[in-house]
Order: C-alpha cells, then structure tokens, then sequence
C-alpha cells in the first residue's frame, strides 16, 4: 500500500512538473507572439530554413562531386575503366585535331578504342590519326569536313555510317565562340547564322543518326561538349550561350527518352580552358582553367557516373556555389560583372592600334568573314575579334 502511495505521489509530481513547463512553454510563446517579437520571430524561423536549406544543398552537393570525382578517380587506382567493352570498340569525335576534342580522341585510344576523327584540316587530322596509331596502337579513319555548312551535315553522318564500324562512342565536340564578347548589333550576319549551325545541327543529327543503334544493342555512350555559358544566360554572348542552352536542354531531354536503355547520354559543361582559342578572354591560373589534356583527363573518369558535369573538379565547385548556394541577383551580378570585364578586354584587345598621342590609326582594310571553324580552336583572324571555337 505505502508502495502504491508513494508511486501515485511520484506521478502527480511529475504531472505536476510537466503542467508547470507546458504552462511556462506558452506564456513564452505567447511573449514571442507579442507584436513587438514578431518580426523576430520571422527572421529566426527565417535564419533556420535558410540554414537548413543550405546544410542539406552542401550536402547533396558534396555527395555528388565525391561520387563524381573522387569515386572515378580512387577505382582508377586499382583497375582501369573498360569502356572498350562497355561501350563498343569504335569512337567517333567532331572537332578533334585541336583542344578538348583532340584530347577525348586520344584519351578514348588510350583505352582501346579505335577512333573516327572529324575536323576540316586534312593535315591536322593525318597528324592526330598518326599520333593515336603511335602511341595506343588502334586503328583510325578521318574524315575531312566543315559543319559551317547546314546541307553538308547530313553528307558527313552518312560518310561515318559508311564506314561500317559499330560506334560505340559519340563525342560531339565541334563548335565556335564567334568572334568572343561581343555585341549582338556588331556581329557579321554570317557569323551569327554560322554560330546556329556549327553549335546545334551536329550534335542533334549525330545523336539522331547512333543513339538508336546503340540502344538496340543496349551500351553505348553519347558525350555532348557544351559549355557554362548553357547553364545561365551570359551578355556580350548571347548567341553563344543561347547555342549552350539549346545542347544542355537538348541533352537533358534525351537522356530521359532514352533512360533505362542501357546508354549513357552526358552533358560536359566547361569554364575556361587554357587553349589558344581563350586567346582574347582574360588569362586565368592554371587551376581555373586547366591544359585541355588535364580538363579531359578529369572529364573522361566521369563518363557513367554523372549525366551532367563540368568535368573538372574546380569548375563544378564555382558553378555549383554560384548557382546552388547563392540568391540568383547576386549570381547574376556576378555574370554580369565577368561578362563586361571579358567585353571591354576584348574591345581593348582590338583598339591597340590606338598610339601614344591618342590618336588612331588608320584601321585596317575590311576581309570578308572566315567560315566557322569545325574543330576546337581559333580560326584565321576576321575583321571583328577572331572566329574562335567554344572549347
């Protein structure tokens, strides 16, 4: 009984301790409630969502570069990747005697496949296929040709079909920058209808032309080479960039479409590459913009493991804290910011003839506009900036 007793005591102490707490709890929201706390209160709830929001987007984030970096990188380590066998034995790259594409060309030979090289230079192209057979011994095919051509295009899928060999690799590479930052009113005519063509028709009619046998066999990998000027709208390129988010949206669609079917459709999203087609952007350390070499030997480690890269650690970081980790004014500030910078440098670069008295000196006689480049690099000097390629 005296158990009982001191057992219903303990309880209606507790009951009493709980009532005492709840009752303190609501005064003290009832305070908080107060209208001169309210807009306290607003902020702190405010501050934690904020908070929250951020923790779990540094947490996403962090998992997917390590899975996208780091992963590919340590298994590298203990066996090599064998995209021979999980892909097909052939790979086929636009734009590839020069920068990123020339550096997929023999980063996929070292790996043993054998390579269809496309680029306009017949002599670069005999250059690049002596290389790839020197040091990887593979075979390769060349094919000359000029994607500034929208009719042509067609010609080139058809010369790559008939070849007979069971691609197994798509790597669409080829496009141009136009003449760098620039106004849309000061761009030739041509160039701008080049930029259209180069940068949309190859990469849509080459993924038309082998996604379906790929996904008949079940493996295949297509590698769409765009650019972060497609992931947010970039003045003084707004054709360019417009070009980009054509490739990025286009990428994306497809890689639903063809989801489950055993092939992998990648986007890869540069920054600056230190090649000779940045020759007119502002110069960069060797961590921003990384050798072509160093970008796709980063790049190529994270093809199956991420739909959507920048392929290199650094630029994935920038972009992810640019666009994921802060209010979009100020990311479009930023942009904005970097784009004027890079135009006036560019403006700069071209009135250097101005001499020391202030005066000018006579410009130099007008050429007609050069055709589009169809391989990563900068073209012949044009009137406006040089015709540049985007990688």
């Amino acid at each position: 009984m005296d158990l009982v007793t001191d057992t219903m005591t303990s309880l209606g102490d507790i009951f009493s301790s709980l009532g005492s707490c709840l009752g303190d709890g609501v005064d003290g929201v009832v305070t908080l409630l107060t209208p001169d706390s309210v807009v306290q209160l607003i902020f702190i709830l405010l501050g934690i969502l904020l908070a929250t929001y951020l923790t779990l987007c540094a947490l996403y984030h962090g998992i997917r570069g390590l899975y996208t970096f780091t992963l590919p990188w340590l298994l590298s380590k203990v066996s090599k990747p064998k995209l021979k066998e999980k892909y097909g034995p052939w790979a086929v790259v636009t734009g590839s005697t020069q920068g990123i594409g020339r550096e997929y060309a023999l980063a996929l030979a070292k790996q043993g496949l054998n390579v269809v090289l496309i680029s306009r230079n017949k002599q670069e192209l005999e250059n690049v296929s002596n290389e790839i057979k020197d040091l990887h011994k593979v075979d390769t095919a060349t094919i000359v040709a000029d994607f500034s051509e929208a009719g042509d295009i067609g010609k080139i899928v058809k010369k790559v079909k008939g070849l007979n060999h069971e691609i197994g690799v798509v790597v669409n590479n080829v496009g141009m920058m136009g003449p760098g930052y620039n106004m849309l009113g000061d761009m030739d005519k041509k160039v701008v209808k080049e930029l259209l063509t180069v940068n949309m028709l190859p990469v849509t009619m080459f993924c038309h032309a082998f996604l379906p046998d790929m996904a008949k066999r079940g493996k295949g990998a297509v590698i769409n080479i765009s650019s972060v000027a497609g992931l947010v709208p970039v003045p003084f390129l707004a054709v360019y960039s417009a070009t980009q988010h054509y490739i990025s949206a286009f990428t994306q669609a497809i890689a639903q479409e063809y989801q489950g079917s055993g092939v992998v459709i990648q986007e890869v999203d540069p920054c600056q590459v230190d090649n000779a087609s940045n020759k007119c952007l502002i110069s960069c350390t060797s961590m921003l913009a990384p050798s072509p070499a160093a970008y796709v030997n980063s790049a190529v480690k994270t093809i199956g493991y991420n739909n959507r890269t920048c392929g290199y650690w650094l630029h994935s970081l920038m972009m992810t804290l640019l666009l994921n980790m802060t209010p979009t004014v100020f990311s479009s500030l930023v942009i904005w910011c970097c784009s004027k910078s890079q135009y006036k440098a560019t403006v700069s670069n071209n009135n250097n003839n101005v001499v020391a008295n202030g005066k000018k000196s006579p410009p130099p006689p007008q050429q007609p506009p050069q055709p589009a480049a169809a391989q990563q690099q900068q073209a012949k000097p044009a009137p406006t900036p040089a015709v540049q390629e985007k990688k």
